[in-house]
């Protein structure tokens, strides 16, 4: 982030993430927090992952167990999951909207922000690779998956997300993301 004038881009958020495999309580309770080194590659390369809509992030949700009703007039299973709900530092992002492609899948950092000598035969591509100041974070999306569609924060330092909450639910069967 960069502060000009003495005031910043920060721009913070409260966003969602699921852990998947990962158990959420050591990234809440430890000191490594939200580590890219350790995430997968996604559509926007090797960072960490938020989004605007927790539905979205039940996807990636850490399975907790799974509870079987206990009469046969009770047949639905529940299962109980667990995400995260951090304070993310985005500051100024680069928008790729819906945009995913070969270049977007290779990124371990934010792309550099353009530069003001652009022309007329200023590419897409020379304006995600000119200049030496970087962007703070992405912002991509919205992207969609069978729980909904999210906008999505992408960030490439530890520094810039905290976990605030561990959201713990239980998800049964024969719920409906879509009924009132």
């Amino acid at each position: 982030m960069e502060v000009v004038n003495g005031e910043s881009e920060i721009n913070e958020k409260k966003l969602f993430h699921g852990t998947s495999r990962w158990d959420p309580q050591v990234l809440c309770t430890g000191n490594q927090g939200f580590d890219p080194r350790v995430s997968n590659d996604g559509f926007y390369g090797q960072g960490v992952y938020f989004a605007q809509n927790p539905d979205y992030s039940h996807l990636y949700a850490h399975r907790v167990r799974k509870r079987t009703g206990s009469s046969p007039s009770l047949c639905t299973s529940e299962e109980v999951f667990q995400i995260v709900l951090a304070s993310v530092a985005c500051g100024i992002s680069k928008d790729f909207g819906p945009q995913v492609d070969g270049d977007t899948r290779k990124l371990r950092r934010p792309p550099p922000r353009p530069s003001d000598q652009t022309t007329d035969q200023t590419t897409q591509n020379d304006l995600l690779f000119a200049g030496d100041t970087l962007f703070d974070s992405v912002r991509a999306g919205p992207h969609g998956n069978e729980h909904g569609s999210s906008i999505m924060y992408i960030v490439y330092d530890s520094l810039q997300a905290a976990p605030d909450y561990l959201i713990t639910y239980v998800w049964r069967d024969d719920m409906d993301l879509d009924s009132d």
